[in-house]
């Protein structure tokens, strides 16, 4: 028995260890190429890992820029996101995702989403009337704080903020009804990489309903470059006792 919990031991202590070398920002910096996030990326390549040492996928987010949606001009966000190798075999899984925001205010006007399982199908699309505070799904509608966001367009805001202004930050978000806060601290740093130093910010925040639920709540911690487009290069997310970490491996 006491080999047993000795092998555990150490299984978790190199599992941690490879989960925080390979989540450094030092690390993930070195294969990128830095010179290039310094332009507004159109399409950022991620790799996602559970537990943040396993890979299940990959995710792409791509800014469409200004597009035609049902007879306007609204910027577009998307992204997508899949299952590789084994596990696409044992359990698909394929993610689509797309956010239409007015191109004066950067909040979203519409939400589209897409998941495919191996199992089952879950579509949903959700519009936002942001002037008089309501949002309808599923032919209900709801009140909703005033800049409210979805996941593409808070990501897009806090890209869009100067950090060197503020320390922490408080946003509302609403796919489903109920109206959650995303809050959190920012903290700046300085690293060395093959390139020279770099500045990065260190977004670590909560999300929860507004109505104080204690359920439903998730850590995120976010690393963005310090450069002109607040470029993601780490993302961490624990919800429903499961650690899901999303890396950036490059861009176009």
């Amino acid at each position: 028995m006491k080999k047993i919990i000795i092998i555990i031991i150490i299984i978790l202590i190199a599992m941690i260890a490879i989960s925080t070398y390979q989540n450094n920002p030092r690390t993930i910096l070195a294969n990128l190429d830095t010179a290039k996030l310094e332009s507004q990326d159109k399409q950022l390549i991620c790799k996602v890992y559970f537990l943040g040492i396993f890979p299940v996928g990959r995710a792409v987010l791509r800014d469409e820029g200004l597009v035609k949606f049902e007879g306007g001009n609204f910027y577009h966000l998307s992204a997508q996101a899949g299952v590789e190798s084994l596990i696409a075999k044992v359990y698909p899984f394929s993610a689509n995702i797309d956010s239409y925001l007015d191109p004066g205010t950067f909040l979203p006007v519409a939400f589209k989403q897409d998941i495919q399982a191996k199992d089952k199908g879950l579509n949903k699309e959700v519009r936002y009337d942001q002037i008089n505070n309501v949002m309808e799904i599923g032919g209900e509608k709801r009140i909703i704080l005033p800049e409210t966001y979805e996941p593409l367009s808070v990501l897009y805001k806090l890209r869009r903020i100067d950090f060197s202004k503020i320390s922490s930050f408080d946003l509302s978000i609403n796919t489903n009804q109920k109206n959650y806060a995303f809050t959190g601290d920012i903290t700046k740093e300085n690293i060395k990489t093959k390139s020279g130093s770099a500045g990065i910010y260190r977004l670590k925040g909560k999300i929860f309903r507004r109505d104080k639920n204690p359920y439903h709540q998730s850590k995120i911690e976010i690393v963005v470059l310090d450069n002109a487009v607040k470029t993601p290069i780490f993302i961490k997310v624990f919800a429903s006792g499961a650690l899901i970490t999303v890396r950036l491996i490059g861009q176009e």
